[in-house]
């Protein structure tokens, strides 16, 4: 889904916080560059989808995990790293049950900590 800020286009992405053992699960996308930028699980909406349903569709298309509970974390602003356009994000804390795989247009996923980041791994923000 995307819609028009400022006569600039934007995305509109609903992403999953799904934490286990005090570790964060991030997403490496399939790309043609194979860049190696891990993300937060999620998508765009479709049409009229609530977003505790666009995370039902992404999660299962893209893990083959099943969406239990969602909690809202936080709205952010920023630049899509894959698409390099304005993104805004609504960001919810994800129950599942299920143990996450890569699937569809997912290639890799990774459970990071707070020391994750000082090995110098490429977190992109969104």
């Amino acid at each position: 889904m995307q819609h028009m800020k400022n006569d600039q286009k934007e995305i509109l992405k609903i992403g999953a916080l799904i934490i286990s053992d005090k570790k964060l699960l991030v997403v490496r996308k399939v790309i043609p560059d194979n860049r190696l930028e891990f993300i937060i699980p999620g998508g765009k909406g479709e049409k009229e989808e609530t977003p505790k349903e666009t995370l039902e569709r992404e999660l299962q298309e893209e893990l083959g995990v099943h969406v239990n509970e969602i909690r809202h974390f936080g709205s952010f602003d920023g630049t899509a790293v894959f698409e390099n356009i304005p993104i805004h994000m609504e960001v919810y804390f994800t129950n599942r049950s299920g143990f996450p795989q890569p699937q569809s247009e997912i290639k890799d996923l990774v459970w990071i900590d707070r020391a994750s980041k000082k090995a110098g791994s490429n977190w992109a923000p969104y």
